[in-house]
């Protein structure tokens, strides 16, 4: 079996956002740069001390037909930055790397809520 040896982000806390859903009403990430795998088909949120990778489509083994969370994301940072129409992950990627941002989701009566801010608040 082959494998890549691949960087190792040091000093990260990989959290499963759902795991905070439990006892919260919601999570938020502030995060300063963002990786795209294409290869992989999932996207990470990089912060000072925690990460959060989101997959761009669904397990095979899902229980239910629903939209990805890392399309969710997307299309969060997508409507902070008031892109309408089609976009592409890179061009959001690219968008956000720069300034960095939070992604927040919340519990509502309908499911999980995605929003976004692009920009830190020192930027401001």
């Amino acid at each position: 079996m082959e494998i890549e040896i691949t960087e190792q982000e040091d000093g990260l806390n990989f959290v499963r956002y759902w795991e905070e859903l439990k006892d919260n009403d919601s999570f938020t990430l502030t995060f300063s740069r963002v990786k795209w795998n294409e290869e992989a088909g999932c996207i990470t949120f990089l912060g000072d001390e925690q990460a959060m990778t989101l997959w761009m489509e669904n397990h095979k083994n899902a229980k239910f037909d629903s939209t990805p969370d890392g399309i969710r994301a997307i299309n969060a940072m997508g409507r902070a930055a008031n892109i309408s129409g089609k976009t592409t992950v890179e061009s959001i990627v690219d968008l956000v790397n720069g300034d960095g941002g939070s992604i927040t989701v919340e519990k509502t009566e309908k499911g999980r809520l995605w929003s976004a801010t692009i920009g830190t608040p020192e930027a401001a």
